[in-house]
């Protein structure tokens, strides 16, 4: 019996001792400054002061250049979007931009896929900023269960997921991160084939009131809440019903809401696209001058 607490004991202080190291070597990483698809994260969450800030996942990275944005409307702008990420992300990130200031517009893009379900495992990209001053991130990242709080402090735990994507930034270059956060996608070399996709009849309800919540923080602040849908190259079929009671709630709200999935005359441009859901560089430079006309037009901003 002595000799298994013996061996117990010094199996939990090993994994004690690598916890640490590993802790050591991550907050190292981290206080310089994370590399490739962190850089924008890094930005909106530390430095960011822009006038108009654009919020979502590769859709929004890839379909709105902030250049165009700005000569249109004379305002600062940067593409704070995030690859892979839902609402979760959106809400949490520009509560902690609102600590900090106040744009005076901010440009949300949305589909009906955002609303699909209630997972919260690609929040943990913001791991990096647990315990560094973002309330918001820490509240989220411990309320998955009771004993989230007490695995958080495990650094094993809390980077299991993307400690290698955060080292292997030190030894692979990751792609350029373009213009304030915009990264357009080059001509395939295979234009995409139209095809035909079924929308989703469930709406996640905590994803509709994390978009509730977000409405109502930029009303609080006066903030210009705009809500845009980038073309897809396919048919959708189904009611899209998330869309659809987005639309209801921006009527209800005075807010502005493009809703772009079908646009006739983007499906007819399929050189413009770089797959079903992402539109390429040219396609991104023509829907950001679409854009940013209807913005012109429609938007007075104080």
């Amino acid at each position: 019996m002595k000799k298994f607490i013996i061996y117990f004991a010094s199996i939990v202080c090993s994994l004690v001792i690598v916890d640490y190291l590993f802790g050591l070597l991550m907050d190292a990483q981290t206080q310089k400054g994370l590399p490739g698809d962190y850089k924008p994260i890094e930005y909106a969450l530390k430095e960011c002061n822009e006038d108009i800030l654009i919020l979502g996942n590769s859709i929004v990275i890839n379909s709105l250049k902030p250049s165009i944005i700005e000569d249109s409307l004379g305002l600062s702008c940067y593409n704070a979007g995030a690859s892979g990420q839902t609402l979760f992300y959106y809400h949490t990130v520009l509560n902690c931009v609102l600590k900090r200031y106040t744009p005076k517009m901010i440009i949300l893009g949305l589909r009906f896929v955002d609303f699909d379900d209630d997972e919260t495992m690609r929040y943990n990209i913001l791991v990096p900023y647990y315990r560094q001053g973002f309330t918001e991130i820490d509240s989220i990242l411990e309320s998955k269960n009771s004993l989230e709080k007490y695995l958080l402090k495990s650094n094993l735990y809390r980077y299991n997921t993307i400690w290698f994507r955060i080292l292997l930034y030190n030894f692979v270059k990751y792609y350029d991160n373009g213009e304030k956060g915009f990264i357009g996608h080059e001509k395939p070399a295979f234009l995409p084939s139209m095809t035909h996709t079924i929308s989703q009849d469930y709406v996640s309800k905590v994803k509709m009131d994390l978009f509730k919540d977000i409405v109502l923080q930029c009303k609080k602040r006066n903030i210009q809440l705009v809500i845009y849908s980038p073309p897809m190259y396919t048919k959708i079929e189904g009611k899209q019903i998330s869309i659809r009671e987005v639309e209801e709630i921006c009527q209800q709200n005075g807010i502005r809401f493009y809703n772009d999935i079908q646009n006739p005359y983007f499906l007819s441009h399929q050189e413009w696209f770089y797959d079903k859901s992402h539109i390429n560089k040219d396609g991104a430079i023509e829907y950001s001058k679409s854009l940013a006309g209807r913005l012109k037009r429609d938007i007075k901003l104080q």
